[in-house]
């Protein structure tokens, strides 16, 4: 049986302290090292910020790329969840502290 699971709300603003909360708990940066014939060093980096959330919360990852007008939202099928990718400027101002 599977356990019912509420959907996280949709916020008609985003508070920099909320998103940062968050991000912490659900959100990922990583740098990912891409082959490139195009860059010297044969390669390219990226930096990356993501978040993935159950498809019933779709709107909610919909919501953080329209507010900060960049990264992109993915639906992935046959995958368990959506993944939202988004990185910027807020990040510069807000201090995250992660505990795993």
């Amino acid at each position: 049986m599977k356990a019912s699971r509420s959907e996280v709300p949709t916020p008609k603003t985003i508070d920099p302290n909320w998103l940062a909360g968050f991000s912490s708990g659900d959100g990922c940066f990583l740098v990912k090292i891409v082959k490139s014939s195009s860059h010297k060093l044969g390669a390219r980096v990226q930096l990356r910020f993501t978040i993935t959330q159950h498809s019933r919360d779709a709107e909610l990852l919909k919501s953080l790329v329209n507010s900060f007008g960049c990264g992109k939202y993915y639906f992935r099928e046959g995958q368990v969840a959506p993944s939202g990718e988004i990185f910027s400027p807020w990040s510069k101002n807000i201090r995250i502290l992660l505990k795993r």
